[in-house]
């Protein structure tokens, strides 16, 4: 760049230098604006065109015939305006020609503009220390291209973000509604249960208590430490049920074979060492694949038929 500032210097000084066929300067400078990837063009203090390289003809073919040292870049530019190739001069070619001369006075940095064509242009304008203008300009069309995509993808990421959100929102609230139809259908079972003179119960797959309706509890002294987490065995054994042998050994097998079983009995003493007799039936649990969940029933107290049926 150095180099070409001293070019650009000496060219506004003695232009007819650099069309000297042995101006070794000349050609110098004349190879390293060639060199540039950068259309590039140059006008003196006047605003006469003073030298271009191949680039700039091959970006703007529109104005190709006409570039040649001294001619005013208002022509140059009126030409290239008027043969319709800026998207945005359309309709209104003679407002953006006077927009154009005066940022071309006043260069304000880097202008992008869109062709007709599709393409893209970006251009770096600044004035030289002897008043003339130099302008850099780049074929961007692949970058904008790129930019598109990336935003098409930016606004198809964000759309798809936002669907989602709204289906999580949807699918949350479809589930705090269900977790409350869920909290009330259980509050209405609950309320169910504990007004039933039967007492409900549930074991997994381990035949282990994992449920039982509170009403189970007070006739028999027993608290949910007692028996959630254990065997009908087990809690028979601590709170000394007591079975009668043949219906103990059937409610065993139907355990064991995975079978319902009805009004299997025992007699067990109450808080006030009164003795009860309690009932119980069950059926088998299995789930979807089939496979054995547990067993879930309900017990009641039968006492009073008992004493009835003795006397």
């Amino acid at each position: 760049m150095k180099l070409l500032d001293e070019k650009m210097t000496a060219t506004h000084q003695n232009p007819e230098r650099l069309h000297q066929a042995n101006d070794t300067d000349g050609m110098r400078f004349q190879g390293a604006i060639e060199a540039l990837q950068e259309a590039f063009i140059l006008f003196d203090a006047d605003d006469k065109l003073v030298v271009f390289n191949q680039e700039y003809k091959r970006l703007n073919p529109s104005i190709a015939d006409i570039l040649v040292p001294g001619i005013s870049y208002e022509k140059i530019l009126r030409t290239y305006i008027n043969t319709g190739v800026v998207k945005v001069a359309l309709g209104r070619e003679e407002e953006y020609i006077q927009e154009r001369l005066q940022l071309h006075r006043h260069p304000k940095g880097t202008m992008i503009r869109e062709l007709t064509n599709g393409t893209w242009q970006q251009m770096n304008e600044r004035t030289t220390p002897e008043g003339g203008t130099v302008l850099v300009s780049s074929d961007i069309t692949e970058l904008k291209r790129t930019q598109a995509e990336l935003q098409i993808s930016h606004d198809a990421l964000e759309i798809g973000i936002e669907q989602r959100t709204s289906e999580l929102r949807r699918q949350i609230t479809e589930r705090k509604f269900v977790e409350q139809s869920l909290r009330q259908s259980e509050e209405r079972m609950r309320d169910v249960l504990e007004s039933t003179p039967d007492w409900m119960w549930e074991m997994n797959a381990d035949l282990r208590y994992t449920y039982l309706s509170e009403g189970i509890y007070c006739p028999n002294n027993l608290t949910p430490k007692d028996v959630v987490g254990k065997t009908r065995p087990e809690v028979a054994k601590e709170q000394n049920w007591i079975f009668d042998s043949i219906l103990w050994q059937s409610y065993l097998d139907c355990m064991k074979n995975r079978k319902p079983f009805q009004k299997i009995e025992f007699s067990v003493k109450d808080r006030n060492g009164k003795e009860r007799f309690i009932q119980f039936d069950g059926k088998p649990i299995f789930n979807e694949n089939g496979s054995f969940g547990g067993y879930r029933g309900a017990s009641r107290d039968i006492s009073a038929q008992k004493i009835v049926g003795q006397k």
